[in-house]
C-alpha cells in the first residue's frame, strides 16, 4: 500500500462550479446548432440524435461526484442556475414524443431530476427549494443546508 503522498490520483472528481459551467456551454452549442429556422425553437428529434448530445450525456455523470459543499453562496446560486436550465432542455430531449408544451407533460419538474453529489435533485426542488427557497427539500435533508 502506498502512502497518499506517493500517489498522483489522475481522476480527482473536477470542481462543482466547472462541471456546471461546461454543462450549461455545451447545452448553449447544441441549441444554438439545431436552432430551428427563425430561432424559435429548438429541433429536439435532431439534438436527440446528434453526437454533441451524446457528449453532454457522457458528461452529465460527472454531476454524480461533485462536492457541493466547496461552494461559497453565489457558486451555489450560479451552479444550481445552470444546472436547472440543462435539466429542463435534456428533460425535454428525452421525450420519447415532444409535446406542444412542457405543460403537457405530467409532473414534469417533480420527476426530472439529475444525481448530483450522490443525491436526487429534481427540477421542482431546484427551483423552489434551492433557488427560491419556497419551500423546504424534505427528502434531500441535509442537502438543502450545504445550498440554502
Amino acid at each position: 500500500v502506498k502512502m497518499a503522498a506517493e500517489l498522483r490520483v489522475l481522476n480527482e472528481a473536477r470542481p462543482a462550479v466547472d462541471v456546471s459551467r461546461d454543462l450549461q456551454r455545451l447545452m448553449n452549442r447544441m441549441k444554438g446548432e439545431h436552432m430551428v429556422a427563425g430561432g424559435r425553437g429548438v429541433d429536439y428529434e435532431a439534438l436527440r440524435d446528434s453526437q454533441l448530445f451524446k457528449d453532454y450525456l457522457w458528461r452529465t455523470l460527472e454531476l454524480r461526484s461533485v462536492d457541493l459543499s466547496t461552494l461559497d453562496d453565489g457558486e451555489k446560486k450560479a451552479f444550481f442556475i445552470n444546472i436547472y436550465n440543462a435539466l429542463n432542455i435534456h428533460g425535454l430531449v428525452q421525450c420519447k414524443q415532444l409535446p406542444s408544451s412542457v405543460l403537457d407533460i405530467r409532473q414534469f419538474w417533480k420527476t426530472t431530476a439529475y444525481n448530483i453529489g450522490g443525491l436526487h435533485f429534481s427540477l421542482d426542488d431546484i427551483e423552489h427549494g434551492i433557488l427560491r427557497g419556497e419551500h423546504s427539500c424534505g427528502h434531500l435533508g441535509q442537502a438543502c443546508k450545504l445550498v440554502g
